[in-house]
């Protein structure tokens, strides 16, 4: 699937849908074996990066803390 226009995790949910249909189609003896488990996929890329000045971080942490109902773990937002 790689240089498929797709991006690697559309390429992954593209092989998860069809493969199940391979799969009932080799179980119907239509075919002798799933030709998707074959398919190399581009590896996904879920990070996404920004960055923020300090006054930023602490006018979003200052948010978070004024919620009705924040986070049970405030602790995560003091490992930056």
């Amino acid at each position: 699937m790689k240089r498929s226009g797709l991006t690697g995790g559309s390429q992954k949910r593209l092989k998860n849908s069809l493969s199940p249909i391979m799969s009932e189609a080799i179980r119907k003896r239509y075919i002798k074996t799933n030709p998707i488990s074959l398919a190399v996929t581009d590896p996904v890329d879920n990070v996404k990066s920004f960055e923020l000045s300090e006054v930023e971080a602490k006018k979003i942490y200052e948010t978070i803390l004024k919620l009705e109902k924040p986070f049970e773990r405030r602790s995560r937002f003091l490992l930056w």
